[in-house]
């Protein structure tokens, strides 16, 4: 080794300074097989106790960084990722967010449906008793079951949007755009839709020629006034042509006022109550009946299988009873005032155009008395 201090003595230059570092030397650690050859050479096993390093060198920790050296304490521990960290209990996520979702949620486990939002139950007029445990295929147009099985897959892992036809319990048609989300579960296959874009079906028996006119309503998702008006032209042609032999069927329509919709207007409340309402409508009556939504009536009803009167004022109590209980939210129970007017066929109305009308000035009577139930008689109306 070279004597440097002898170097600064006799020079005072700075060149004594190349080649020397601040830094102290690390310990050369030979390879043990060298080692080895090296004791038996030396006659000298012991040295293989130690660790190899040439004495007289001091020691550092080795580390892959040569000109860096770092202590355990400089080291700090790295907090995990919130998101990563955080667990999300499926539950708590349903409740909160899912159930009152304007998009329609739909959760799938090895191909039977485990849950869905109250958005899809409006729209495809089912309960939770009809579609739950069910295979979902059940509710797809057939024309889609291939689209959707070629298409969940990049679905699932590229975030592919997919258009698919869903079948309501009333043989209408609910078009809306599904992207899907996987849920990791190592013993079964399950996945969330969630629809974003919903277009209803145009291939009504309607003769609407006006443009920009819905024939479903966009708060509720029931009918519109226009697709009422031709349901109850269709019941009507049903019943008068119908063959002698068999039996004829009472058709009843009701136009429904909220009497106090305009109080539910001010506290921001009214589209939270219709929708409500439209919901225990479809779920309390028939699924043969229809359920619209009015102009001025809020609410219309076509029943088209009435074998007589007490078959229709069972079903007059359940609607009067779903009003008359009222619309809770998180807060307060929202009191409904309603006027519901009533037409028959084929006694008085003669035809569907006949039934909405007579309907029409029965509510007002309902109105004009302080609600209630009203039905269209000639007699009343020949008096008034």
């Amino acid at each position: 080794m070279v004597n440097n201090t002898q170097n600064v003595v006799d020079d005072l230059s700075l060149e004594y300074l190349e080649g020397i570092s601040n830094e102290p030397e690390r310990a050369v650690v030979k390879p043990f097989e060298q080692r080895q050859d090296d004791a038996l050479l030396l006659n000298n096993l012991e040295s293989l106790d130690d660790d190899g390093v040439i004495p007289g060198i001091s020691v550092l920790p080795q580390s892959d960084n040569a000109t860096e050296i770092v202590s355990k304490s400089d080291t700090v521990d790295q907090e995990p990722d919130f998101l990563e960290a955080s667990e999300v209990r499926l539950n708590d996520l349903i409740d909160k967010f899912l159930a009152d979702s304007v998009r329609p949620v739909i959760i799938i486990c090895d191909d039977k449906v485990k849950y869905v939002n109250q958005t899809v139950r409006e729209l495809l007029g089912v309960s939770d008793d009809a579609i739950v445990e069910h295979n979902f295929l059940d509710f797809v147009k057939r024309d889609d079951w291939n689209l959707l099985a070629e298409n969940i897959g990049v679905m699932l892992t590229d975030a592919k949007k997919v258009s698919i036809r869903l079948q309501a319990a009333d043989d209408k048609i609910v078009e809306t755009i599904l992207e899907a989300m996987y849920i990791p579960d190592d013993n079964h296959f399950a996945f969330i839709l969630i629809g974003n874009q919903i277009k209803k079906d145009t291939d009504a028996k309607t003769s609407l020629n006006a443009s920009g006119i819905g024939l479903y309503d966009q708060v509720t998702g029931l009918p519109s006034f226009y697709l009422f008006e031709d349901r109850v032209r269709v019941a009507v042609n049903h019943e008068t042509y119908k063959e002698n032999a068999l039996q004829k069927n009472m058709i009843a329509v009701m136009a429904i006022s909220i009497d106090n919709i305009f109080s539910l207007k001010q506290l921001g409340m009214a589209d939270f109550v219709l929708k409500k309402l439209a919901s225990k409508l479809v779920f309390s009556l028939k699924k043969s009946y229809t359920v619209a939504r009015g102009i001025k009536s809020q609410f219309w009803i076509l029943m088209s299988d009435l074998q007589d009167v007490s078959d229709l004022d069972v079903e007059l109590h359940k609607i009067k009873a779903i009003f008359d209980e009222g619309v809770e939210d998180n807060f307060a129970r929202h009191e409904i005032s309603c006027s519901i007017g009533v037409s028959v066929f084929p006694v008085v109305a003669r035809s569907g155009k006949k039934l909405i009308d007579q309907a029409i000035v029965a509510v007002k009577t309902a109105q004009n008395s302080g609600g209630g139930i009203n039905f269209y008689s000639e007699d009343k109306q020949s008096e008034n």
